[in-house]
């Protein structure tokens, strides 16, 4: 169990073990979307052609941008934001499918299933109700429900729980979705998301739709969301900060405030297969220039397992991780 505030930054790498793509990989997923995946008036013909030229013209001026990740892209073509966000929402609810996931981890994803371990792990508690008390958030860059749908269903299973009682211990574990997310799930608050959309739901145009009108492109105009306001607050408050499967793009940490002058606070992360000079570029963005950071990020080698199963030896020396 954790002993002091913690914060996990969720990047897409994170989700890959599960079957989702990064934000390179959507982004190619994206560029080769059909106008069938859409929603629009399959009765009228004409309408479907309307959309068929915006989406060519999307997708053309999107590859040729130069930007690694739609939501950055969108950032700067607010006149694309509602095909953007079609295309984003149909590709995720497609990815959510529960045996999509499940037939990826057991093959591409075997012994990367970083999540389950930390579940046991980090965040082992004998009674359902001492798992809210873990001093720990998550801020996700993510719009899948993944994280919190899997944490859900695994205190269910461990406790034999209601849906009611996880609910509301799960209520205690900020989960702050920066981008939106694409729906609520059954058990979580209205005031989570507007629509509501059952995980493995499938891609059709009510779907496309709702979930599109949860997502959220955060902007200059747009910097002081609710979502970035709790995210700020909650990393400022944290004394250890772990960033998995993060791409470290300078505009989302920004968003994040960084760099950081509080040399107190405990920061590492990934960077699986990330070469000497990315590593050095990271760790200038993340830190105030002149501050001791050489062991940051972590091993290049390590993927999110790896990481959790070294972070986990260093944080228990330091105290941030105890036996409880």
């Amino acid at each position: 169990m954790l002993s002091e505030p913690t914060v996990f930054v969720i990047g897409a790498g994170a989700h890959v073990p599960y079957g989702f793509p990064t934000g390179v990989g959507l982004k190619e997923d994206i560029l080769s979307i059909s106008v069938d995946e859409l929603p629009w008036e399959r009765r009228n013909p004409a309408y479907r052609q309307v959309v068929q030229h915006q989406l060519d013209r999307f997708k053309q001026d999107f590859a040729n941008s130069g930007e690694p990740s739609i939501d950055a892209f969108l950032e700067n073509r607010k006149d694309y934001l509602e095909i953007g966000k079609f295309c984003i929402a149909a590709k995720i609810i497609s990815y959510e499918a529960s045996n999509r996931i499940e037939d990826y981890v057991k093959t591409k994803g075997r012994g990367q299933d970083w999540l389950g371990w930390f579940i046991s792990q980090f965040l082992r508690t004998t009674k359902l109700e001492d798992f809210g008390k873990n001093p720990i958030s998550f801020i996700t860059f993510n719009y899948d429900r993944f994280l919190e749908d899997t944490l859900f269903r695994s205190l269910r299973a461990k406790h034999a729980a209601g849906e009611s009682e996880v609910a509301a211990v799960l209520k205690q574990i900020p989960i702050v979705h920066v981008h939106g997310q694409i729906g609520r799930l059954r058990w979580q608050e209205e005031k989570t998301a507007s629509y509501y959309l059952p995980m493995g739901s499938d891609v059709d145009e009510r779907s496309v739709v709702g979930a599109a009108k949860c997502i959220q492109i955060v902007n200059e105009s747009s910097e002081q969301s609710e979502q970035l306001a709790t995210a700020n607050q909650l990393l400022a408050d944290a004394k250890c900060i772990l960033f998995l499967g993060f791409g470290y793009l300078r505009e989302n940490l920004r968003k994040l405030k960084f760099p950081f002058g509080d040399k107190s606070k405990w920061i590492d992360g990934t960077a699986y297969d990330a070469t000497p000079a990315q590593r050095l570029n990271w760790r200038n963005q993340l830190f105030q220039r002149g501050e001791s950071a050489d062991a940051f990020p972590g091993n290049s080698t390590w993927d999110c397992l790896k990481f959790l199963q070294n972070c986990s030896r260093l944080l228990s020396q330091n105290k941030l991780l105890s036996d409880d």
